[in-house]
């Protein structure tokens, strides 16, 4: 499952090589939210420089005004004019979250004037 939250850019890790005939270095993504039926479309160039998977920055920023949820998602090759090449190469699930990042706890003091007892 892919999580996207919706205030950051963000890395995503897919293996989409292994359906896919010839590589490709633009892909076509299509969420679609599995309670509303609201369509999301990014087209995403593969930033990998390996082979054995492919990598994506998806910039959560622009998805400020989508529902969050969970979304169905399919993975079509694609081209850099946005037109799809290709079957669908893979099929999954997405979340789509408020995009709070996480911050710790951060204690500034610790008392230390306790008494231990042995016994």
């Amino acid at each position: 499952m892919i999580v996207i939250k919706k205030n950051i850019i963000q890395n995503i890790y897919l293996t989409l090589s292994e359906n896919e005939v010839a590589a490709s270095e633009w892909y076509y993504f299509k969420f679609t939210n599995r309670a509303t039926n609201e369509i999301i479309e990014k087209w995403c160039e593969n930033i990998s420089m390996e082979n054995n998977y492919q990598m994506f920055e998806v910039d959560g920023t622009d998805l400020q005004s989508n529902n969050s949820g969970f979304y169905t998602y399919e993975i079509f090759a694609s081209n850099v004019n946005e037109d799809i090449i290709g079957s669908l190469l893979e099929t999954g699930y997405m979340e789509l979250e408020n995009g709070s990042t996480f911050e710790p706890v951060k204690y500034t003091e610790q008392n230390n004037l306790f008494k231990t007892y042995n016994g």
